[in-house]
């Protein structure tokens, strides 16, 4: 029977390609869609409530120092209070559901690994060390928790909090934040130069 196993040298299954095994495991994802939309759905509005911050800070400076508005310093700790726990709810959730997926996919990863060994030949056992097996059924599999999970999660959380934030900027100062947009990574360039050169020389 073959073997399918995590090559540490190319980090594929099998022998497959990375983009083919990265598919092969989302397999094991597709019976917690349910749960992963879910999850989705708590990390868009998480995501999107990072762009409330400033529409926020906004409001409070322009009604407590424009407009002196007094009852809005009173309604200040109210607000505050229940955007913020608002944002730890929904973040709370997402990372629930996203551990309960993981949890959930570790354990049918090990089934089927221990499913996967009782059927193979003491031949494999003579030639494979237990060490070596342990390993895979432990860490390695944690390693495809996260990638599955953990990674996924915070590439789509924090993508949305990023276009959440350029939106609100646009939104309150479309010419500011242009401005800020193409100066942001011409003053990231020299800082990156430098940290090059840096560690250049930190070598030698």
């Amino acid at each position: 029977m073959r073997e399918d196993v995590i090559n540490e040298n190319d980090f594929s299954i099998g022998g497959l390609s990375p983009v083919s095994s990265y598919r092969r495991l989302l397999a094991y994802l597709r019976p917690y869609r349910s749960l992963f939309a879910l999850a989705l759905l708590c990390m868009v509005v998480f995501g999107a409530s990072e762009g409330g911050i400033p529409f926020l800070i906004k409001y409070i400076l322009d009604g407590i120092f424009a407009n002196k508005d007094e009852t809005l310093l009173y309604a200040l700790p109210g607000i505050v209070f229940v955007f913020v726990c608002f944002r730890a709810l929904f973040d709370f959730l997402q990372q629930f559901l996203m551990a309960k997926i993981g949890h959930r996919i570790v354990r049918d990863i090990r089934l089927a690994i221990n499913s996967h060994l009782l059927r193979l030949s003491p031949a494999y056992f003579v030639s494979n060390s237990s060490g070596s097996l342990l390993s895979r059924i432990t860490s390695d599999v944690m390693l495809v928790k996260t990638v599955l999970t953990d990674s996924v999660a915070s590439v789509i959380r924090d993508s949305i909090r990023v276009v959440a934030l350029l939106a609100t900027a646009f939104w309150l100062d479309a010419v500011l934040a242009s401005i800020a947009f193409v100066a942001f990574p011409l003053g990231i360039y020299p800082v990156y130069r430098f940290g090059r050169r840096v560690r250049r020389l930190s070598k030698r």
